[in-house]
């Protein structure tokens, strides 16, 4: 599927040590993927987030939002990374 006239949103659930990142055009899931929060967290999330962007063809434009929700403890290194991925896509 191609998205590119979409307008896309990525959301991600944080609920102890798992956290979902979901894709999502409007209110409809395209995609889903879970996560544990470990070592790797960092190596995994930037693979999930590649796969998304690759499988669904995603061009920059149409992603409009990215939400992170849940609670995480802000100095914690994932907590880091999370913001970090936020802040990098630019939205």
């Amino acid at each position: 599927m191609h998205f590119d006239f979409y307008i896309l949103h990525l959301t991600i659930y944080i609920k102890g040590n798992n956290v979902i990142i979901q894709l999502k055009s409007g209110k409809k899931v395209i995609d889903s993927e879970g996560l544990t929060i470990d070592r790797d967290f960092d190596t995994l999330l930037i693979t999930v987030l590649d796969k998304f962007i690759v499988k669904h063809k995603i061009s920059r434009l149409s992603l409009k939002s990215i939400e992170i929700r849940g609670i995480m403890r802000s100095e914690s290194v994932s907590s880091m990374i999370l913001k970090t991925i936020e802040a990098g896509l630019g939205i």
